[in-house]
């Protein structure tokens, strides 16, 4: 397990910090001192490792940790710190990361900017755990294969699990049976214990939608081939195939990123290589990629409407102040999170560890860059 990649050295930086205080007497006898949160929140580290330090500190001699009340400083023989925790919420979630998307994740938070879809739904998740008053910590981790370790080594800590498992893949198979609390996948394809949009019938809609306004081609803009983008290329593939489109008909383009400017370098070498391909129907991975491959087709001076449409399939804010501005099949991703803080609360509740996948429907958004139509 890591912590945005400095886990050993913000670990020694809070024991040796907590330490110092302790020792030098800048805490009197019976002062309250921070609760374990409120720790995490002034180091900016998990509750994992504010317990991790504390439990050193405790087997260095310096206080002795007690659940009960709030961290108090008692008066003892030899001049050592008693700290009583606050006591534990009766709900704690573990929220996880893993794969924790480094880079856009390389620092202590999760912004609109360095990460929209993780943020999003990070909010839904947020906003219900807060509105049933429980707690929650978040843990970012470099592999998936970490997982149950830190479950079992911190089974006292929490009650529930909530997992981010757009990149899992097949390792999600072999994670599910090592879980033995009550845990829903975020965007995991099972049968139970799962929330997730529903991106193969939305890109199978998108797919229709282009066949029914006269589009002749068909181009999906991908990064990688994995978790989310996949269930997206197969739903609009097959979405054209079922709809008998040739399979030639139908192009396959690798971006190098999600952001615009390699996006439309990749639609722009494609139409360098390719002919008579107007009119064309783009369907892309995310928001940026739409923004990028209608620049292309700008480019190489195709009309829009005409020659082109373009649907992205994220659904930002941002989306909409492109220009052009982008239609998109928008991704539920707040409710995505929100349902996902429920089906966890749920089971805890009902002391079970299975419930039913939940399957979001995803919104069709039109503006500028398709034609306004019930088609879709």
């Amino acid at each position: 397990m890591r912590e945005c990649g400095k886990s050993l050295k913000l670990y020694d930086k809070v024991k040796d910090t907590l330490k110092e205080q302790i020792v030098s007497g800048i805490y009197k006898p019976s002062e309250l001192l921070p609760c374990s949160e409120e720790l995490s929140a002034k180091y900016k580290v998990s509750l994992i490792t504010i317990r991790r330090a504390l439990t050193e500190l405790q087997s260095e001699g310096l206080i002795l940790l007690h659940q009960g009340r709030r961290a108090e400083i008692a008066d003892t023989a030899k001049g050592r710190a008693k700290v009583f925790f606050k006591t534990r919420p009766k709900t704690n979630i573990f929220v996880i990361l893993a794969p924790s998307r480094a880079k856009a994740l390389s620092d202590n938070s999760i912004t609109s900017q360095s990460a929209p879809w993780t943020y999003t739904i990070f909010s839904g998740v947020q906003s219900e755990l807060m509105n049933a008053d429980v707690s929650f910590s978040l843990i970012r981790l470099e592999s998936p294969m970490e997982i149950p370790e830190v479950l079992k080594n911190n089974s006292s800590c929490y009650d529930g699990v909530i997992i981010f498992a757009a990149n899992l893949g097949k390792t999600a198979g072999e994670l599910i049976p090592q879980i033995k609390k009550p845990y829903c996948l975020i965007s995991g394809q099972t049968e139970f214990n799962s929330v997730c949009p529903d991106y193969y019938n939305g890109s199978s809609r998108v797919a229709e939608y282009f066949l029914n306004h006269n589009m002749e081609n068909f181009l999906f803009l991908k990064t990688s081939l994995s978790g989310v983008s996949l269930q997206k290329m197969r739903g609009f593939q097959e979405g054209l195939l079922f709809n008998g489109v040739s399979p030639d008909r139908i192009h396959i383009v690798h971006a190098e990123n999600i952001d615009a400017e390699n996006s439309e370098k990749a639609v722009l070498n494609f139409l360098n290589a390719k002919s008579n391909i107007p009119p064309m129907g783009i369907f892309t991975a995310g928001d940026y990629m739409a923004a990028g491959a209608a620049n292309a087709c700008k480019k190489k001076g195709l009309k829009l409407i005409q020659d082109y449409m373009v649907i992205a399939s994220t659904g930002l804010k941002e989306a909409e102040s492109f220009s052009p501005k982008l239609s998109v099949l928008a991704d539920p991703m707040f409710e995505t999170g929100r349902e996902a803080s429920k089906m966890v609360l749920d089971m805890i509740k009902n002391k079970s560890m299975r419930e039913p996948s939940v399957i979001l429907s995803m919104e069709f958004v039109h503006r500028e860059t398709t034609i306004l139509s019930n088609n879709v």
